[in-house]
């Protein structure tokens, strides 16, 4: 997913408001995170608006157009097309 996630980042948010932050669970930040935010496989996307509060949630693998899809939802603002 690695891939995929870094493209759509330099696509989505280039200019855009807010971040993507990327979390590993074997560290022990990413580990309280996973468990605050009841991830119980990976790859887990969740998105957090600024109270902290998850507004979206996607398990599995994705596409580039299902996670751009996703960021804008949670940004209120499209990302650029391919």
């Amino acid at each position: 997913m690695a891939p995929i996630v870094n493209q759509v980042e330099r696509r989505c948010l280039a200019e855009a408001d807010g971040s993507l932050v990327h979390v590993n669970i074997d560290e022990p930040e990413g580990e309280a995170l996973a468990e605050r935010y009841e991830v119980r496989a990976l790859p887990t996307f969740v998105g957090i608006d600024a109270e902290g509060a998850e507004v979206l949630r996607m398990v599995g693998v994705q596409t580039q157009e299902k996670l751009a899809s996703a960021i804008g939802e949670v940004r209120g603002r499209a990302c650029p097309p391919i």
